[in-house]
Parts: C-alpha cells; sequence; structure tokens
C-alpha cells in the first residue's frame, strides 16, 4: 500500500509531462487524455515491475509509448488507421466532419496522383502499412534510399496540401 501511495504521487508530478508526450505521440486532446488515462492505469497496474531508485520519468515513458504503438498496430491490423492518422503525413491539415473527411480525403488522394511516380509509390506503400525494411525489400533498395524517399514525398504532399488550404 506504502509503494503504491509514492508511486501515485509521483505520476501525480509527472502531469504535464505525461499531458506533452501524449499529445506528441496523437496530435489530438481526445486521444492524448485517453493514452493518459490507460499509461496512469498500467503504471499503477505494474507496480511490482518498477525497480524504486530507478529514472521513473523514463520508465512511465516508455509504458506510455508501448500503449501508443500497441494501440496504433491494433488499428492498422483491424485497418481502422484512417488517413490523417498515418504518422507525420498531415499533421498540419484539419478534418472535423465526416463530410469535410471525405473531401479531405479526395484532395489527398488527387493531391498524390500529381506527385511524381516514386512519391506516389512510396506514400502507397506507407498507406499499406509497410514497415520501412519491407519498402526496401519491395523495391529492393536500401534502408536509407527508402527513408530519403519518404521524406521527400511527404514534403512535397504537405506542400501541396498546404497549397490547397491556403487557396481555400
Amino acid at each position: 500500500m506504502e509503494n503504491t501511495c509514492i508511486f501515485t504521487s509521483e505520476l501525480s508530478q509527472l502531469q504535464g509531462y505525461l499531458r506533452s508526450l501524449a499529445w506528441n505521440y496523437t496530435k489530438n486532446e481526445n486521444d492524448a487524455n485517453d493514452l493518459i488515462q490507460d499509461t496512469m492505469c498500467r503504471a499503477i497496474e505494474k507496480t511490482k515491475y518498477y525497480k524504486r531508485g530507478t529514472n521513473f520519468k523514463a520508465w512511465i515513458s516508455v509504458v506510455m509509448r508501448n500503449i501508443f504503438i500497441n494501440g496504433y498496430r491494433k488499428k492498422r491490423r483491424y485497418n481502422i488507421v484512417s488517413i490523417e492518422e498515418s504518422p507525420q503525413f498531415l499533421s498540419d491539415y484539419d478534418v472535423d466532419s465526416g463530410a469535410e473527411y471525405n473531401l479531405f480525403s479526395q484532395e489527398i488522394n488527387s493531391t498524390i496522383e500529381q506527385l511524381n511516380p516514386k512519391s506516389q509509390e512510396i506514400i502507397g506503400l506507407c498507406r499499406a502499412g509497410l514497415s520501412y525494411k519491407e519498402m526496401a525489400e519491395n523495391l529492393n533498395l536500401p534502408l536509407g534510399t527508402i527513408k530519403s524517399r519518404i521524406h521527400m514525398a511527404r514534403k512535397a504532399l504537405q506542400t501541396e496540401l498546404k497549397k490547397l488550404n491556403h487557396a481555400a
């Protein structure tokens, strides 16, 4: 019981840090709140795995990261991940309603079609959920080339979407 009280005290001291970390992962206030709650519950559940005297902040960060990654993988496995949840692709583009989402999705698809063939190909593989390693194997290219192409394709897509957003 004493360990749990000390543990919850440490958790409460890190609320701001956890909120910031959750926001960085999710980019959505509701999802961030859910992630914080899940992290706190899991941490309290797994108190026995925390070794006193070690870096609590690092330990809780790993707990949160693992919960986030497992949730993302689960969504991807069941094809629940929507395009705006695809990491780093569209963080500057805001979507609120279902009607706007349909327009948004059409804009993205038509914008992707305007990119060069290499960018279209790499974005397609990202949207299909392939890892960098799987993409490298699929295209028979070095991992560094894959990372470079992804970076360039993301920048090109973001630039084009920003143009659309400012034109509207």
